[in-house]
């Protein structure tokens, strides 16, 4: 298990950080979608044209949200 664990991380630290913040926003932006549809899975994986923001510098680091969606989402899990 050890080596496992040392795989993963050796793995995630030598990886691309360029290519981890383009899934980490595609993840993002489908974890608001998945709070906007209460839960459920019925929404498509949205499109930012990661590439193009890339490459005039204006690819974020997060995604913003509005804060009702996630006070429902917190909402439908505590019922």
């Amino acid at each position: 298990m050890d080596e496992l664990i040392a795989n993963v991380d050796n793995e995630y630290q030598n990886y691309n950080p360029v290519i981890l913040n383009r899934i980490f926003l595609t993840l993002q932006g489908c974890m608001i979608e998945v709070m906007k549809d209460n839960g459920g899975n019925r929404y498509k994986i949205p499109h930012m044209n990661k590439e193009s923001l890339e490459a005039v510098g204006m690819l974020p680091e997060s995604l913003s949200y509005d804060r009702e969606i996630v006070e429902k989402a917190i909402e439908l899990l505590n019922n």
